[in-house]
């Protein structure tokens, strides 16, 4: 069976650095790249899957975190401005419209105050079967999409 070639990215070489200390302690082999995805690089068919759990919390959910959230994650990983909670989401499904395989799929973690939203500009923007998938305490936390299939 061959083997998943996996490519992961971040803008912030800090995340990259514990991120290449975890694939070396699992023994994962994996590429990683310093892209930001709000400037990615011009890809062609190149992706079979691209999953992303980009900044998706509004500035005015912060009062509402948990501490320890706060105090460990980046804010650039985390937060995006009330008046645009899709700007990543908009971003890497433009990506993804011309570096995904014919059959590709894009996943994200998400919002759930953002799911419709997501799935309506999703399929409006050439993915089709756009769904939603709940987490284990039922909240909408997941999005599987597809590009639509020109025939």
């Amino acid at each position: 069976m061959p083997q998943a070639e996996v490519t992961a990215w971040d803008v912030s070489e800090k995340a990259l650095d514990v991120a290449r200390h975890n694939a070396r302690e699992l023994g994962a082999a994996v590429t990683f790249c310093r892209h930001d995805a709000l400037n990615p690089p011009a890809d062609i068919s190149r992706w079979d899957i691209i999953v992303s759990n980009p900044p998706y919390i509004c500035d005015r959910e912060r009062a509402a975190m948990e501490r320890n959230v706060l105090a460990y994650e980046p804010h650039e990983a985390l937060f995006v401005p009330d008046d645009d909670p899709l700007r990543f989401y908009r971003a890497i499904a433009a990506y993804a419209r011309k570096a995904l395989k014919p059959g590709g799929e894009l996943f994200f973690e998400i919002n759930p105050l953002f799911a419709a939203d997501l799935l309506t500009m999703l399929r409006n923007g050439g993915f089709a079967a756009a769904e939603a998938r709940s987490d284990s305490f039922g909240r909408q936390r997941f999005v599987r999409a597809a590009l639509t299939v020109a025939g």
